[in-house]
């Protein structure tokens, strides 16, 4: 979807963050980060005008943002007015003020409702490096608070990663203590996408670190068996993870206890711009196996699905929610990076590239078409979200952005990404 041809501000009283997307599949919400400790006395070039939309503020002509012989990252003059010209709208706007607990409420907690109502889900983030995808989603920073004993005793940073887990067990304790018909289980996984090749974060199997980068620290990575994970179709065009270790958990606690195992298994480097930079795409999911009985049962009895009579067995629905964690798009002569980190930033920024021309493919289709061929198996992170994307998944993109000057030309090509998302039917 196009901005907002105006540059004023919407007189409209209505909360978007409490409403789905009219036309979109794809709800898409913009956080603008933060400004870092070191940074606070910085101007800010992104204003959100409306809870659903923000302009970008065109800093002065002799800024060394639009000179190359000062700064690598410069850019055209031209493209910084144009993207100033129009009011970009989106279905939520946050500002940097804006909390974990309120994002938490109005981008992710419909999604939860959904997932437990046996509705595939999906919430990915999108952004440059360094833009506020690990301080909103934490996926890969869990902390000893987000494994509390309930959704209101995590902190205030704590990801909707986490918040999200607390809600989703905290939804299926009250199912199982009302309703005695249903037999409930939900099972992890947890698969990064490193140099096009899928790793299995729960997999027991390690091998030594064989990074040989001129970085100035190595990569992190411990756990290698994408031999054996690969995505496939079931009988019905469904798709799946085969060979990705799958573990049943009882509580929140137990899966976070696994997000945090895998996520110090992920692939992490050093490079100018972020000190523990994700080297991958990262996939924390959940699935979701209700059984419909055709008689009540005691909560104990149900406890294992085993124990369930086959003439007591009804109806099977299934779910499934993808935790999707992309990392950061990289502009290479930013990054300064050589050697493996080098490969991984092109390996990385030909998946995002990919993802754009699907999404493009998707936003400009009309409803129904069928003549339309979508790249979808032109990588594999594009594969693996083809449901997500063009499917009948809930899905929430939340795309971080930095109002930094210096952060100016990602953070337009983040706002351009998000709008054509806005676009998929």
């Amino acid at each position: 979807m196009a901005p907002a041809s105006s540059n004023q501000p919407s007189d409209s009283k209505e909360n978007p963050h409490t409403l789905l997307t009219n036309s979109s599949s794809v709800r898409v919400a913009v956080r603008i980060r933060p400004n870092p400790t070191s940074q606070q006395d910085h101007a800010s070039h992104l204003k959100p005008f409306s809870a659903s939309t923000l302009s970008v503020i065109c800093p002065d002509s002799n800024s060394s943002l639009f000179s190359p012989s000062e700064n690598p990252n410069a850019i055209s003059s031209a493209v910084v007015a144009a993207a100033a010209d129009v009011l970009w709208e989106y279905d939520s706007v946050w500002p940097q003020d804006s909390t974990q607990d309120h994002i938490f409420e109005s981008e992710v907690e419909p999604l939860v409702n959904a997932f437990v109502q046996g509705f595939n889900a999906t919430l990915f983030a999108y952004g440059q490096t360094g833009s506020g995808k690990s301080l909103t989603n934490a996926i890969a920073s869990i902390t000893p608070s987000d494994s509390a004993i309930s959704l209101s005793d995590l902190s205030a940073t704590s990801g909707m990663v986490s918040r999200a887990i607390h809600a989703i067990f905290a939804k299926l304790e009250e199912t199982r203590a009302c309703d005695c018909t249903q037999s409930l289980s939900i099972k992890v996984s947890f698969l990064e996408l490193h140099n096009e090749e899928w790793v299995d974060l729960l997999k027991e199997k390690k091998k030594p670190n064989s990074a040989k980068s001129s970085s100035a620290k190595p990569t992190t990575s411990t756990n290698y068996c994408h031999d054996e994970v690969t995505i496939r179709e079931d009988k019905d065009g469904r798709l799946f993870i085969h060979g990705a270790t799958s573990i049943l958990v009882s509580d929140a606690e137990s899966a976070l206890k696994l997000l945090a195992k895998g996520s110090r298994l992920r692939t992490t480097a050093a490079t100018s711009m972020n000190e523990t930079s994700s080297r991958s795409h990262a996939i924390f999911s959940l699935s979701l196996t209700i059984l419909q009985m055709t008689a009540p049962m005691s909560p104990l009895s149900i406890s294992d699905r085993s124990t369930i009579p086959n003439e007591n067995r009804g109806l099977v629905i299934t779910s499934k929610f993808h935790f999707v964690d992309l990392a950061g798009s990289e502009r290479l002569k930013r990054t300064q990076s050589v050697g493996d980190r080098k490969t991984e930033g092109i390996s990385i920024n030909q998946g995002l590239l990919v993802l754009g021309r699907v999404i493009n493919c998707l936003s400009e289709m009309k409803p129904n078409a069928t003549e339309a061929v979508v790249p979808y198996r032109d990588s594999k992170l594009t594969r693996f979200l083809q449901d997500s994307l063009g499917g009948n998944s809930k899905t929430v993109m939340l795309a971080c952005v930095s109002s930094l000057e210096a952060d100016l030309p990602e953070s337009i090509n983040t706002l351009r990404y998000a709008s054509r998302a806005r676009g998929i039917q």
